[in-house]
């Protein structure tokens, strides 16, 4: 097997065949398989991918997440082990996720990222990322995601601290699937993390090609929270990656120099009920940095000064690598 499609939906029927077509449309010549991951919806979601299941039985599996009646959980932490949860079914030499409300545009996408990494030169690389529109629901309209319509052959710093390929685009390769620590994970496993898991390992190889669409619908992980918990959220990634790779270190500061610069410059007063859930879970799983920040929004002061003296070295550090960056693409540029 080549190369296996983790798709994950909740509560999304009305996406569901858009999504399901364009992987089954892919033209490769190459076998793949489908891997359903639902996280217990309760809509029509299941009845459709049952239908989609007998259209291909031999090619899609689908695998059910269960939750327990009357229970509140936290979406983010759900699509993490949905996510984890399909990982122990891949049989292909590849992986890509594919969200069930986003789809694929380009018939060839996973045969021209296949043909890429299978080529001998290309074995450093341990992910390669395309493009892709974000899709607004409401005005039916197309952007690029990027501004960037040339290839890219990337360090793995060199993305972390630079760069931010969606989740849809990238395919990894399924031999680093054992490397992920998935006690420090498990409820983290989404966007960044999942890439960074990947990027410790090789290079980034970036295709200009715009080969699937982002859906924006108002009410993702991202879009659906307060721009204070986005930032908190970036924090705790922050300080999970440290964990994963410390020697990314300088690079992840670069990368988490904006959320840091938030909570500096932070007036308003956190509080809520995601807030109190997010501190807890900062305290339990020991996110010193996170849970020091958090501090200084709540009370404006900072009992461990650890953080505040890496925020100056992130503003240190993006200066110099912004620097060193803009000389490499003036030199590309007159070359």
């Amino acid at each position: 097997m080549k190369v296996s499609v983790l798709v994950t939906f909740y509560n999304q029927e009305d996406y569901v065949d858009e999504a399901l077509q364009s992987v089954f449309d892919q033209k490769c010549d190459f076998d793949f398989e489908v891997l359903i991951g639902d996280d217990g919806s309760t809509d029509g979601t299941m009845a459709k991918l049952q239908e989609w299941k007998q259209k291909y039985p031999d090619r899609m599996e689908i695998y059910v997440m269960d939750r327990e009646p009357g229970v509140k959980y936290n979406s983010s932490q759900r699509a993490s082990r949905n996510r984890l949860n399909l990982l122990q079914y891949v049989k292909g030499e590849y992986f890509a996720y594919l969200d069930g409300d986003d789809f694929y545009i380009d018939d060839h996408k996973l045969q021209k990222q296949v043909e890429i990494m299978d080529q001998p030169e290309n074995a450093k690389y341990a992910v390669c990322a395309h493009n892709v529109y974000a899709y607004d629901e409401k005005t039916k309209e197309d952007t690029p995601f990027l501004n960037c319509n040339h290839t890219m052959k990337l360090k793995g710093t060199t993305y972390w601290g630079r760069f931010y390929f969606h989740p849809d685009s990238i395919l990894m390769r399924s031999a680093y699937i054992k490397d992920i620590p998935m006690d420090v994970v498990a409820d983290y496993f989404n966007d960044n993390t999942i890439t960074f898991c990947f990027i410790k390992h090789g290079d980034v190889y970036y295709m200009p090609d715009i080969m699937a669409s982002y859906r924006q619908t108002g009410d993702g992980i991202w879009t659906g929270n307060s721009r204070f918990i986005n930032y908190l959220r970036n924090l705790m990634d922050y300080d999970l990656e440290q964990k994963i790779a410390p020697e990314f270190i300088r690079y992840s500061l670069v990368r988490h120099r904006a959320d840091m610069s938030f909570m500096h410059k932070c007036k308003e007063q956190p509080a809520g009920e995601k807030v109190a859930f997010y501190e807890e879970k900062i305290k339990k799983d020991g996110l010193t940095v996170s849970e020091a920040w958090l501090e200084y929004c709540k009370t404006g002061k900072m009992s461990d000064k650890k953080a505040l003296k890496l925020y100056r070295k992130a503003m240190l550090w993006y200066f110099v690598c912004h620097v060193k960056w803009l000389f490499i693409d003036s030199l590309l540029l007159h070359n």
